[in-house]
């Protein structure tokens, strides 16, 4: 990634100031194709500009996902999943739509705290 590339990624972060991450979520987005991270960004700017914009999720194909959200991109084949904690939006993970993928790691992520 070239420098102005660097630069554009950290100004973008920098506006997603009520934002807070989940430590897998960031690897999620990190591990995302450039392309794919501004996609997300611009999605991410309207969750922290409006947290309750996603749709939630309830309770899926033995997963209870009660509380999250979430919010497409790239034409519906991506999602970013979170939750509203303290007036804030918690981003829990970003992946693919297929097969529920994205949920899957947010159900496995939740067993892992409770454990």
């Amino acid at each position: 990634m070239s420098e102005a590339e660097q630069q554009k990624l950290a100004d973008l972060f920098s506006k997603l100031d009520r934002i807070k991450w989940r430590p897998e979520a960031l690897d999620d987005f990190l591990s995302l194709d450039r392309t794919l991270q501004i996609d997300a960004l611009t999605q991410l700017k309207k969750i922290n500009s409006n947290p309750e914009l996603g749709k939630e999720l309830g309770k899926r194909r033995n997963m209870d996902l009660t509380g999250f959200r979430k919010l497409y991109f790239c034409k519906n084949r991506y999602r970013i999943v979170y939750i509203i904690k303290d007036k804030a939006p918690e981003i829990w993970a970003i992946g693919k739509r297929d097969k529920e993928a994205v949920y899957k790691m947010v159900s496995e992520r939740i067993d892992k705290i409770n454990k």
